[in-house]
């Protein structure tokens, strides 16, 4: 097994409360474990390198540390949704699907070194949040990561980054800010490009 199924396990476990994830998995499916609101204990093994969409939502038992709700490495939601200023733990690894959606409030998130992905919506509307630095290792930003995110001025890419999600936000921004000031906006190291258009067409559009 290397990938857990898309709604593997959802409600049908209620008793589950300890899982344990073998080092040859490699993914995580979209909504694997939602609902399993008795579940206290799970590892992300480091062969882990994506996690779908919403997978530990509503499992409301998991640990807490510092208002944040984690599956070992995954930080999955911000119980205090009224925070100011955040910074993740160490050994964070990924920021869940809407982790600070809806931080109205919030101004400024610490990332550290470790994370590698930032899930869906992970801040959507957070409206107070003017700029903020990816390190070096987050490879994989997903769709709406910044969505709504009005005051978002400016986004510090890594050199690691190899996807990012479609809507991304932040970049919606700069298309506005254009328009006011001479800003230069670019993404550092970047070697590839795909996009689902034809030649033409993208030029004219450009």
């Amino acid at each position: 097994l290397k990938t857990t199924t898309d709604y593997l396990i959802q409600n049908d476990f209620d008793f589950l409360q300890k899982v344990t994830i073998g080092n040859n998995v490699k993914k995580i499916g979209d909504y694997a474990f939602n609902n399993c609101d008795n579940l206290k204990d799970i590892n992300i093994p480091n062969s882990i390198d994506s996690i779908g969409f919403n997978a530990f939502s509503g499992c409301s038992s998991l640990p807490v540390e510092n208002y944040v709700r984690y599956a070992d490495s995954y930080a999955i939601e911000l119980t205090d949704k009224n925070q100011t200023t955040y910074t993740l733990k160490e050994n964070t690894r990924f920021l869940g699907s809407e982790l600070f959606s809806y931080c109205y409030y919030m101004t400024s998130v610490n990332i550290p070194e470790g994370i590698t992905a930032i899930g869906h919506n992970a801040f959507l509307d957070c409206n107070a949040l003017t700029s903020i630095t990816l390190p070096d290792g987050v490879k994989h930003i997903e769709s709406r990561a910044f969505s709504n995110c009005d005051e978002l001025t400016s986004v510090t890419l890594g050199s690691g980054i190899l996807t990012i999600g479609n809507y991304l936000g932040a970049l919606r921004n700069f298309k506005k800010l254009q328009d006011d000031y001479n800003g230069i906006f670019a993404l550092a190291d970047l070697h590839t490009l795909t996009v689902k258009q034809e030649a033409a067409v993208l030029r004219k559009n450009s």
